[in-house]
């Protein structure tokens, strides 16, 4: 199998975890805050990626990471998993799963937006 179709199959894939997550996010944010529930998805991503970098043998990968690279990936997990995720959950559990999801669905366009701001 070529590099381009198991990319493809693992961009399908995603599509379908992302396409599932809202549900259950919305079922656990019956009984929780949004903050605390992003709080226990954030913590529990970093330990599920650490447990896979240290037993695929990558963990030294982290080391090797220049400075203004980890500067830029840091103020992205704050702004995007910290704020962003917490806003998302936030509107899931005041909106529903129906309502949510599409109109978070629009970044790509913001995205747009804030590229040509930032980077002209």
């Amino acid at each position: 199998m070529s590099a381009d179709v198991l990319g493809e199959f693992a961009a399908l894939g995603a599509t379908e975890c992302w396409a599932v997550a809202p549900i259950l996010y919305h079922q656990a944010l019956f009984n929780a805050r949004s903050v605390s529930a992003n709080i226990v998805h954030c913590v529990t991503n970093a330990a599920v990626m650490s447990l896979l970098l240290l037993v695929l043998g990558k963990w030294s990968a982290l080391a090797s990471f220049p400075s203004g690279v980890v500067a830029v990936v840091v103020v992205s997990g704050v702004v995007g998993l910290g704020v962003g995720d917490t806003l998302y959950l936030f509107g899931l559990k005041s909106v529903g799963v129906s309502l949510a999801v599409p109109l978070a669905a629009t970044y790509p366009l913001f995205g747009l937006l804030w590229t040509t701001f930032l980077l002209g």
